[in-house]
């Protein structure tokens, strides 16, 4: 059952921010803090930095989009200070994660 909560948990906040909804990712992430987490700029890297991601602030949100029985993909979002994205230009990275069992 805690993998179909998951799964479907992930797939809401998926389907949110593809429709760059702000506020239906909000929800999620006070929903199920442990799926997303927030970070501030003090874990902005170079490689982003170097892709001109320089608003004046900048939160990441991270999120799990399952990919099949064993695989999780690992997606972050970039949300300015005035909380206008556009899901288009926001995915920077998306790494596969396996998980433990």
């Amino acid at each position: 059952m805690q993998d179909n909560k998951s799964n479907s948990t992930a797939n809401a906040w998926w389907a949110a921010v593809k429709e760059a909804d702000i506020e239906a990712v909000s929800r999620l992430i006070q929903q199920d803090r442990d799926l997303l987490e927030l970070r501030d700029l003090d874990d902005v890297d170079p490689w982003e930095q170097a892709n001109k991601w320089e608003p004046t602030a900048l939160l990441k949100v991270c999120g799990s989009k399952k990919q099949g029985k064993d695989q999780d993909e690992l997606v972050c979002v970039l949300l300015d200070e005035g909380a206008n994205i556009k899901a288009s230009d926001a995915f920077w990275k998306a790494t596969p994660l396996y998980w433990n069992g």
